[in-house]
């Protein structure tokens, strides 16, 4: 027979241990020592922690994928302001200005998730109308000329990609819906979830669940579908 080593049986694996009852039948447990809540850093200094953890983290890798293939086009995320509301980050000129100005110049694209607006449930009442879901599409171009002049300064050769988009960055019910039609165009699960009011010879066609980000051209579209 196997020799038994304390904390584990015969076979390897930890025994169980045994319990003890208590002596004091009165004695009672200690309650958990609450956690300790420490103070965030707040929007600015938070955002610029993450930000240059990024930068810096990030950097080898983009590197590395260079030196495997030089021709690799590689991209980071672009931060929204609140202007995009479903897709906002506090003090997003931290995070574009930090991690452009550290990896700008290895970077093929940036890969911007445009969703105008954060509400869920249908259009209409409390939510935003599908006339101001259509009007918000207006900005797309101010929008553009932005993420256009930031690139300018750290890499002018750097392209657009929307690699997510919708309506919302919540649940909605307007993938079926000439205004979420808008943001679902391209997106095989946006047409095969409302077959009765996409062209059959569309329904047909080879689209992929979730096509991948254009970087060829400025701008390239890859979109998800709200759910």
């Amino acid at each position: 027979m196997r020799p038994m080593v304390a904390g584990k049986s015969t076979t390897g694996w930890p025994s169980t241990p045994r319990t003890t009852r208590a002596t004091n039948p009165t004695t009672t447990a200690r309650p958990a020592t609450p956690p300790v809540l420490r103070p965030t850093q707040g929007d600015a200094a938070g955002t610029q922690t993450l930000a240059t953890s990024y930068a810096v983290n990030a950097r080898p890798f983009l590197l590395a994928m260079k030196d495997a293939d030089p021709w690799a086009q590689i991209g980071v995320p672009w931060a929204f302001g609140s202007a995009v509301a479903g897709a906002m980050v506090p003090d997003n000129t931290e995070w574009n200005n930090t991690v452009l100005g550290q990896d700008g110049n290895l970077i093929g694209f940036v890969d911007a998730h445009y969703y105008p607006f954060g509400f869920s449930g249908a259009t209409g009442d409390s939510n935003p109308t599908d006339q101001q879901v259509l009007q918000a599409l207006m900005s797309v171009p101010s929008d553009y000329q932005a993420i256009r002049s930031e690139l300018d300064t750290y890499n002018p050769r750097a392209q657009v990609v929307v690699g997510e988009t919708g309506v919302s960055n919540n649940e909605t019910t307007t993938v079926c819906t000439p205004a979420g039609a808008l943001f679902a165009a391209g997106d095989g699960d946006a047409v095969r979830a409302c077959p009765r009011r996409v062209p059959r010879a569309l329904q047909r066609s080879p689209l992929p669940p979730s096509p991948g980000p254009a970087a060829a051209r400025d701008i390239g579209t890859g979109t998800r579908s709200d759910r």
